[in-house]
């Protein structure tokens, strides 16, 4: 139960702050840009996509995915985080 907490809540919430919140207004308030918004949404969901590559080996043990599915897992995972964040 204490994993599915972890898993289920906590990681999420940190998630959600440190990108959400923390990187997203770091970025955001950094200086002058061209286009701070969209540069903004772009860095954020690009630093995010990168973070979730770190969960490659929860895919890799997993029975059901081979190498293919694998490759489809992860780009879906990268364009859902790219809509989502819009």
């Amino acid at each position: 139960m204490e994993i599915g907490i972890i898993f289920g809540l906590i990681t999420p919430a940190f998630e959600e702050f440190m990108f959400g919140s923390y990187i997203w207004n770091k970025i955001k308030n950094s200086g002058e840009m061209i286009n701070p918004r969209f540069l903004t949404w772009i860095t954020v969901t690009l630093l995010f996509n990168i973070w979730h590559l770190g969960h490659l080996d929860v895919f890799l043990i997993h029975p059901m995915l081979g190498p293919v599915n694998l490759t489809m897992v992860m780009i879906s995972k990268m364009g859902i985080g790219i809509v989502l964040d819009l």
